[in-house]
């Protein structure tokens, strides 16, 4: 079958959580016989299509788009930047109507991020489309991101409007996040729930002679979110914690951090910054608890995937195992405290029969639900259905 993926970013390198879904997809449907042709924006940022190509030389075509009225573009991402802030689309991640109406004409089937979908998408499209949308909880996003309280809720309100319409261009709608498919199917919609999946053989325990004791991974990013993150755990975990595991050391996997993370890595001697690590799977083998310390964000965090995959015991927020089913203090233990998060550390350190437990399920969850191959399964019934 002869499948269509139009997005908005290019999925090579796969550098986020975003990229990394959409080049699972492209590889799991050329690894299924499919021809796969992907069309991203030619001006998209941190592009390398030779290097993808090189990967799948057999069953991919890449076509770049470039919209010839990106002055227009530019005055609407203007106008819109003053409404969603942070998320104000770039200009360069437009696609080409001409473009998009000539290669869904060659497809049997589309598949299509959200953007592409409310801005390109040509409006008499007939083909089977199957939206690619990713978990935003508009409310949560503008606290996160300081939006005055004048103007959140009623943008907040316009852009469910606005989502329902989109919505409804598509004939089925998928999410890694299980909590959204589950909504969107109870407001009416048809929606497949396709997880955040990894290759187990690649991601899974191993022993560590140079394991730390008492020390937790965080895996960071670059952002906001990220960098609140971090400041919860130095200023309020932290110090309650070592009242009681006093050689307690944290450790942050960021590369090339900015200004203010630099400066937290920098300020707290307990603090130690990787900048990178030939082996990640090792490198998560050696921490006896990973953190994920989030209270704003939206998005199912690859890095929890990863840390279960492998094993590890999970200390996290409600916030930070949002779109998954894993379990409360079965998969991973959950405080949003900041005694409960520092007490939940220091259970996992000093309880050796509640750190194997916790080892166990989460392996266990891992391949239960996330799972490289069993993880497609829906993207396959919807495609054999056309």
């Amino acid at each position: 079958m002869r499948v269509l993926f139009a997005s908005p970013v290019f999925c090579y390198p796969a550098d986020n959580g975003t990229k990394k879904v959409n080049l699972d997809v492209v590889r799991h449907l050329i690894r299924s016989g499919h021809t796969v042709t992907y069309l991203y924006p030619a001006l998209a940022q941190n592009a390398n299509p030779e290097g993808l190509l090189e990967k799948f030389p057999h069953g991919l075509k890449l076509v770049s788009s470039r919209r010839s009225n990106l002055s227009l573009q530019r005055l609407s991402e203007s106008f819109r930047s003053r409404f969603l802030g942070p998320f104000g689309v770039n200009a360069n991640s437009y696609l080409a109507p001409a473009d998009l109406r000539r290669e869904v004409a060659q497809a049997d089937a589309v598949i299509a991020d959200y953007w592409v979908v409310a801005r390109d998408l040509p409006r008499n499209t007939a083909k089977p489309v199957l939206l690619k949308i990713n978990d935003i909880s508009w409310p949560r996003v503008h606290d996160m991101f300081d939006v005055p309280a004048w103007r959140r809720y009623p943008t907040a309100a316009a852009f469910k409007w606005c989502e329902m319409h989109v919505f409804k261009r598509a004939e089925t709608l998928f999410s890694a996040s299980f909590h959204e498919a589950q909504a969107l199917n109870a407001t009416g919609f048809k929606a497949l729930h396709i997880p955040v999946a990894i290759d187990l053989d690649v991601f899974k325990p191993q022993a560590s002679e140079n394991g730390y004791v008492h020390a937790a991974l965080f895996v960071a990013s670059n952002n906001k979110v990220n960098t609140l993150a971090l400041q919860w755990v130095c200023e309020r975990v932290a110090p309650l914690l070592q009242r009681t595991v006093p050689d307690f050391q944290f450790h942050i996997l960021l590369n090339k951090p900015s200004e203010t993370l630099q400066h937290y890595c920098e300020q707290f001697d307990f603090v130690t910054r990787h900048d990178w690590v030939d082996d990640l799977v090792g490198f998560y083998n050696r921490f006896p608890v990973v953190l994920l310390p989030f209270h704003n964000t939206t998005g199912v965090k690859i890095k929890l995937i990863e840390a279960l995959a492998c094993g590890r015991a999970v200390v996290s927020t409600q916030n930070g195992l949002l779109g998954t089913e894993a379990q409360q203090n079965r998969d991973a233990l959950i405080a949003d405290s900041d005694v409960e998060f520092a007490r939940s550390i220091e259970r996992v350190f000093s309880d050796g029969q509640l750190r194997r437990s916790l080892e166990e399920h989460a392996r266990r969850y891992a391949e239960n639900h996330h799972d490289l191959q069993a993880a497609f399964k829906p993207l396959d019934h919807w495609l054999e259905s056309r």
